[in-house]
């Protein structure tokens, strides 16, 4: 998508396709959990280059949100270090007020980034995990 569409978009959503923990964490198939975890070694790889792609796509000033349904670190805020990490032109965007707005409704545990917010799955309810992140191309590189 970057290099088809260089700087185009204000706005960019990478829901990244990952482990899906909860599919398997309500199941007992220990097949299907054998190949969640070999995947799961190959995933950050592809998550980070769809990210490089967005970022490559969002216009200067414009924000990403990049999101998956793990739990997995390494899919979720070792993604966002990496790119934080090498990519001098994306900036962290603090969303810590958005846990306190929806704590009602949703469980949150501590990811130690200011810019990522992990939702953790709790039986009988619909939704988690959820791992979203936010972050912002700045003008200059």
């Amino acid at each position: 998508m970057g290099d088809a569409q260089p700087e185009k978009f204000d706005k960019v959503l990478v829901d990244a396709p990952c482990s899906n923990d909860r599919s398997w964490l309500f199941s007992s198939d220990s097949q299907k959990a054998a190949c969640r975890i070999s995947q799961r070694r190959k995933l950050p790889i592809l998550q980070i280059e769809l990210l490089r792609s967005a970022i490559k796509a969002l216009r200067p000033g414009g924000l990403l949100v990049y999101s998956t349904c793990t739990l997995s670190k390494a899919e979720n805020q070792d993604v966002i270090s990496e790119i934080l990490n090498s990519c001098s032109n994306i900036m962290p965007v603090n969303i810590e007020e958005m846990a306190r707005t929806c704590s009602q409704d949703f469980a949150f545990v501590p990811t130690g980034q200011e810019c990522g917010l992990l939702v953790i799955p709790e039986k009988g309810k619909a939704w988690g995990p959820m791992y979203v992140a936010k972050l912002k191309k700045s003008w200059t590189v």
